[in-house]
């Protein structure tokens, strides 16, 4: 992205009065990315189904309560948007004070604010398959994206991606198993829990370097070898071993969230920031 100079001339007077010393100090402004305030786009209620952007994922609204018109539009390039491939693509926007909820879940009182998108035609996680997520993103970049906390190094917890366990069998189970995130430092980092649980088993940098460029994606649960594994730009850049159905289970399922979720923002040391985020080419695999 091109950047913006802001060249002062300082007139320092010399021994004789007839010749000025001029210093030129060259000082870099930071340009404030035409994508934060770009709100043109297509509104949508409920659903996404829209083939330029996923063909195989229909996404349903986590969040379908009290949101903003701006929090989640389809765009296009042709209005000048990031867009990876094709003519549209997904974007996110999240501002302080904004807030939204379900008939089940109320974000507002519960120290959080989101919008996000879920997985809505889930399958089973059969005992050899292999399921893979690809997707591109674009980080919209500001001051900062996540504000962080003096104390905690874990929260406040900024959620660009999730992967998450259901057994629709089993009443109450359902936890977020795999983070993308956004970390304090301003990174992309994967976050996993031990399983079946919300305790933290590992937090790993991905790529640092990560704004106003588009990023790709891959999360894969490899349930035949018992691997998760994290591509970046084509390029293993995590994995782990990983025991991905339980013991006594019934219909397992796991399932993809996009989006932008700020959870615990009550730790957050400064304010934050508008947040933007574009998702294109969003796909599932099963093998």
């Amino acid at each position: 992205m091109k950047k913006r100079y802001l060249a002062i001339a300082l007139a320092l007077a010399s021994c004789s009065k007839d010749d000025p010393i001029v210093q030129y100090e060259v000082i870099e402004v930071p340009k404030v990315s035409e994508y934060l305030n770009n709100r043109v786009g297509d509104i949508f209620n409920t659903s996404l189904i829209d083939a330029d952007i996923t063909s195989s994922i229909d996404f349903k609204l986590v969040n379908d309560l009290n949101y903003k018109d701006y929090n989640h539009l389809i765009v296009n390039k042709s209005d000048n948007h990031p867009v990876h491939s094709g003519d549209k693509s997904l974007r996110f926007e999240l501002n302080e004070g904004d807030c939204s909820y379900n008939i089940n879940f109320n974000d507002c009182n519960n120290d959080r604010f989101r919008t996000e998108l879920f997985e809505s035609n889930r399958v089973n996680l059969e005992s050899d398959a292999v399921v893979s997520y690809e997707f591109n993103i674009f980080l919209v970049k500001n001051d900062y994206f996540n504000p962080g906390s003096i104390n905690d190094p874990y929260t406040p917890l900024t959620i660009i991606s999730q992967l998450f366990f259901d057994d629709t069998g089993i009443e109450g189970d359902e936890k977020g198993q795999f983070y993308l995130l956004v970390d304090h430092n301003q990174n992309l980092s994967i976050r996993t829990h031990k399983p079946f649980t919300y305790n933290i088993d590992d937090e790993r940098v991905l790529l640092t370097n990560i704004f106003d460029k588009w990023i790709n994606v891959k999360m894969v649960i490899n349930n035949k070898d018992s691997l998760f594994q994290v591509f970046v730009n084509g390029n293993v850049a995590y994995q782990k071993s990983y025991d991905f159905i339980p013991e006594q289970y019934i219909n397992p399922q796991y399932y993809f969230k996009a989006g932008i979720y700020n959870a615990f923002k009550s730790k957050a040391y400064r304010a934050y920031k508008n947040q933007v985020i574009y998702f294109d080419n969003l796909q599932r695999f099963i093998d």
